[in-house]
């Protein structure tokens, strides 16, 4: 009788399953508040605001998971690696404070 093998999608990174699948409802939400908003012509920051915090949880976790593969490749590549993460970072924030502050007007 041949022998019966058992395949599973089990790795590691449990917890960043989970991010990524939060994140993926909270932009459905976000994107069906914001279609249905507009289409009753009412303010759609609340939808804005949910979309903003996916985003922020979907460029998280693949910043994790790229970390393993940083260290391993060598010194360099996990210096420009963490050059990348900053301007990520940063820039989003910045992205997200100049929409709250000045182009809100």
């Amino acid at each position: 009788m041949a022998r019966r093998v058992r395949y599973t999608n089990s790795g590691g990174g449990g917890w960043l399953k989970l991010l990524a699948f939060i994140a993926v409802m909270l932009l459905g939400l976000a994107l069906m508040l914001s279609f249905i908003l507009n289409k009753l012509g009412l303010a759609t920051d609340v939808a804005s605001w949910i979309e903003r915090v996916a985003v922020a949880i979907a460029l998280v976790t693949p910043l994790f998971l790229s970390y393993y593969k940083a260290r391993s490749l060598g010194t360099a590549w996990f210096v420009l690696w963490i050059i990348a993460t900053v301007l990520v970072v940063v820039f989003y924030v910045l992205n997200g404070v100049g929409s709250i502050l000045w182009w809100k007007s």
